[in-house]
C-alpha cells in the first residue's frame, strides 16, 4: 500500500467496504485477502500475531481476551498485513515501537471513526459493545477527539 499513514489507509477501508454502521466487519475484508485468522489459547500478555509467510499469512489473536479486546487485535494485526511488507526480517526497539502505535491508531479509526463515535449515546459499556471495541480502546479515543461525555 503506498499511502501507509494509519488514518488515510483506515479511511481507505471504510470508503472501499462501506460499512453500514458499527461494528466494522472485519468478514468483509477478509473476503478480499489470503489471510488465515486464528484464535488460540495464550497467556493474557499476548494480544495477537501477524505471521507473514509467501503463500497464506496469517493472525493469530488470544480467544481468552474480551470480544471488544480481540477485534481491537484482529484490526492491529491486518495493518501489519496491509503495510509492513519487510516485517519478517526487520527488527529495530524503537522502529518497532513506532510501528505497533500505527496499528493501534489503524484499527482505532476503523473500530472508531469520528463519524461514528460522535453518533454514540448513554453509558460507556453500552457504546463500546455497540462498536465491538472495549471500554478502555472507546476512551482512549474520546479522549482524542475531545469527547468528554457521551449523552
Amino acid at each position: 500500500m503506498q499511502d501507509s499513514h494509519p488514518v488515510r489507509v483506515a479511511r481507505w477501508i471504510h470508503s472501499r467496504y462501506r460499512f453500514p454502521g458499527p461494528p466494522a466487519n472485519f468478514a468483509a475484508v477478509l473476503g478480499d485477502h489470503p489471510i488465515q485468522v486464528d484464535f488460540r489459547d495464550w497467556p493474557p500478555e499476548v494480544s495477537g500475531v501477524f505471521v507473514r509467510c509467501v503463500l497464506f499469512p496469517s493472525i493469530g489473536v488470544n480467544q481468552n481476551h474480551s470480544k471488544g479486546r480481540r477485534h481491537f487485535t484482529l484490526w492491529h494485526e491486518f495493518y501489519h498485513y496491509l503495510v509492513h511488507h519487510d516485517q519478517w526480517n526487520f527488527y529495530c526497539p524503537w522502529e518497532e515501537s513506532r510501528r505497533e502505535r500505527e496499528c493501534d491508531i489503524f484499527a482505532a479509526h476503523v473500530l472508531m471513526p469520528e463519524e461514528w463515535v460522535v453518533e454514540l449515546k448513554g453509558p460507556l459499556w453500552v457504546a463500546a459493545r455497540r462498536l465491538e471495541v472495549s471500554v478502555q480502546a472507546l476512551s482512549v479515543r474520546l479522549d482524542e477527539l475531545g469527547i468528554r461525555r457521551l449523552e
